[in-house]
């Protein structure tokens, strides 16, 4: 009876020991896998810094060159430097004698009202395709 009771006692032993290296292991495994999370994290958290970094530099060199393109613009359509222009390069010179001409519209016979009608049929069968004599 004393060996059935030392091997059964042994045998609690290598259950506590294998339940503690058990637990033991799922502690360790969990704690490499969170630390590996918080790594990937802050390398992901890095890299998006340094992205934005890139874009604020970006930004500010488009609104330099915008400030930059709106003063050309501006230079550009002053009223004196287009008549500066247009007189040096150009060669125009003020008009001396200056003539208003009134220009009326033509008068335009009355269409018959038969043929308005034949054209608002031909215009709108015309959309599908179709003509009307």
């Amino acid at each position: 009876m004393k060996t059935a009771v030392k091997n059964g006692q042994e045998g609690k032993a290598v259950d506590r020991k294998n339940t503690s290296s058990k637990s033991l292991f799922i502690v360790v495994t969990l704690l490499f896998s969170m630390i590996s999370v918080l790594v990937i994290l802050r390398l992901h958290a890095a890299r998006l810094e340094t992205v934005r970094n890139d874009l604020d530099r970006q930004y500010a060199s488009f609104e330099a060159e915008e400030r930059e393109l709106k003063l050309i613009y501006f230079e550009l359509a002053s009223p004196t430097k287009i008549y500066s222009y247009c007189k040096d390069i150009l060669g125009m010179n003020k008009a001396q004698n200056v003539e208003m001409i009134r220009i009326t519209a033509p008068r335009v016979a009355a269409v018959p009202a038969s043929n308005l009608r034949k054209n608002w049929r031909s215009s709108l069968f015309s959309l599908f395709g179709f003509t009307v004599n």
